[in-house]
């Protein structure tokens, strides 16, 4: 028991920190002035509309205001006061230095909801979370319900800082709402999920996985990362491939976002990327791609692979090699039945084991992705 809650405890973190690739760098804690910043110019938060002219005579009732020297500084910290984004303190300063914490965060989100667009509840706030205290209650049952923040095990993480990378996961979200391990993740806090994610994360860990052969490697030359670092990133880009919803494919940006990242090896961009399925026809990401814009589907995968047997090696400086094993959750939506492929109802969750090997040539900077599926199961 003791074990399995150790697991659970760390496959949830490994979740929280990793279930998507960001686009900024950094862990360190933001400060009010940065979240002013970021939210005041990223039109996600529905406040971008440039500050030129606006009133900054706001700024002289606090006394610490003076230490915003340049034009720019003080209108956006303006603009952010006439939102109501920040409000000043009862001792007339404004503490722009100041770090902020996640529960501090999901206020200032709180604060400007009327400014964000296309956000739907996805569970109820069901007062799991022991750190959630009366003054903020109100704004994390809100960034909850809607998606954007997520706790982990028995807290929310309220005093906690929040990062620059934490706030890129918000961001994504905002653009292109929840991936599906997300989805389920905040289902599965509220008591709504119709599958387990304990149970799903856990199963990375099933030793059954230690008895699946994986495809032959060519050489003795081991790879520099782990095998849990090779499971995550295996997962994140398995999971974009695997996820199947037409409305997003036929975004412009959120298609170019997939597409880069699907092109990508975990060092360099490929020019070509090719996906073969159980030895069938191997086809360009394109035109996967393509395909995806085009149906009336739509396909939810989460796939986690053993942080024990997964590899990553080297041949040569031209040629690294990513291999893993582990399952894929998955189900399929449509308002026909004849639109599913064969064999599978609308809504049903099924489970398979998956192996995934994937080559990247640097010379020709192209990328081969092989899967192999087996064992499917009804859940």
């Amino acid at each position: 028991m003791l074990n399995k809650l150790l697991r659970t405890n760390f496959i949830v973190l490994l979740f929280l920190i990793s279930s998507i690739p960001v686009l900024a760098a950094g862990s360190e804690t933001m400060t009010r002035y940065d979240c002013v910043s970021v939210i005041m110019t990223t039109p996600e938060f529905g406040l971008y509309s440039g500050f030129s002219g606006i009133d900054t005579t706001i700024l002289a009732q606090y006394s610490d205001a003076q230490l915003l020297t340049d034009e720019y500084s003080k209108q956006i910290v303006s603009a952010a006061l006439h939102h109501g984004l920040i409000q000043g303190y009862d001792d007339k300063t404004l503490r722009l230095d100041n770090k902020v914490s996640r529960a501090e965060f999901s206020c200032m989100i709180y604060r400007i909801r009327e400014n964000l667009s296309g956000l739907e509840d996805i569970v109820l706030y069901s007062d799991k979370y022991a750190d959630v205290s009366a003054w903020n209650r109100d704004a994390i049952s809100f960034c909850i319900e809607k998606g954007l923040m997520i706790g982990q095990g028995e807290h929310f993480g309220a005093e906690e800082g929040i990062t620059y990378e934490q706030y890129e996961i918000i961001k994504r979200r905002l653009l292109y709402g929840l991936t599906t391990r997300e989805k389920y993740w905040t289902l599965h806090l509220g008591g709504a999920s119709p599958i387990s994610m304990e149970d799903v994360l856990n199963s990375a860990y099933a030793l059954e996985l230690a008895e699946v052969k994986l495809p032959a490697h060519e050489g003795d030359t081991h790879g520099n990362l782990s095998s849990a670092e090779v499971a995550t990133k295996m997962e994140n880009h398995l999971e974009l491939l695997r996820n199947v919803d037409a409305s997003k494919l036929r975004n412009d940006f959120y298609r170019a976002w997939v597409t880069d990242a699907l092109s990508r090896s975990w060092t360099q961009s490929s020019k070509k990327t090719s996906v073969c399925v159980n030895g069938g026809e191997a086809k360009l990401l394109e035109t996967l791609i393509s395909e995806g814009q085009n149906t009336s589907v739509v396909r939810e995968s989460i796939v986690v692979f053993s942080p024990v047997y997964s590899k990553h090696e080297k041949f040569f400086p031209a040629y690294q090699r990513y291999t893993a094993v582990g399952y894929e959750y998955f189900c399929y939506f449509a308002e026909s039945e004849e639109d599913i492929p064969e064999g599978f109802v609308s809504g049903i969750w099924y489970r398979q084991k998956l192996v995934a090997d994937i080559r990247y040539h640097q010379s020709s900077m192209w990328q081969e992705i092989n899967i192999q599926t087996s064992d499917l199961v009804e859940l």
